[in-house]
């Protein structure tokens, strides 16, 4: 697996900074879930947008919010990385 699909849902409001910088100052949420990005940005604001983004698996590290272990593979199974 070279590459991961991610998303990220964030309000409106953040999408022409987010698009103009060409990146996520994080730390952010990232899910390989378009669902649940999709949850996240519209229980904070009804107007969202949501990125998909491929991302390099060597890139990744696992949430510990969301696992025990330090497994990127467990992380993304839970939805989050």
């Amino acid at each position: 697996m070279d590459t991961v699909t991610l998303y990220h849902g964030t309000p409106k409001e953040n999408y022409e900074e987010i698009k103009s910088d060409g990146r996520l100052i994080g730390p952010v949420y990232l899910t390989p879930k378009k669902n649940v990005a999709e949850d996240y940005a519209s229980a904070n604001d009804s107007d969202y947008v949501v990125f998909e983004m491929e991302i390099p698996y060597s890139s990744l590290t696992y949430d510990s919010e969301f696992v025990s272990s330090h497994d990127v593979d467990e992380s993304l199974s839970a939805g989050s990385v």
